[in-house]
């Protein structure tokens, strides 16, 4: 099972497709700041390793890259 931390130390379990935005409905982990897309990124398990994948207009950091 994979996770992701956020900014508080507290930990966000992945599901397959994860989908993060700032849209209240249908997300999996909604980030209310107006940077972040209502749409912003998903995390998707390919069966070998995880993808990250800019949904958004305003571009998505991954490690800051």
């Amino acid at each position: 099972m994979a996770y992701l931390v956020d900014p508080d130390g507290r930990l966000i379990y992945l599901s397959g497709l994860h989908t993060i935005g700032r849209l209240p409905q249908g997300m999996d982990t909604i980030i209310s700041q107006p940077e972040i897309s209502r749409y912003h990124a998903a995390i998707e398990w390919s069966g070998n390793v995880w993808w990250v994948k800019d949904l958004s207009m305003n571009g998505t950091w991954v490690n800051g890259r």
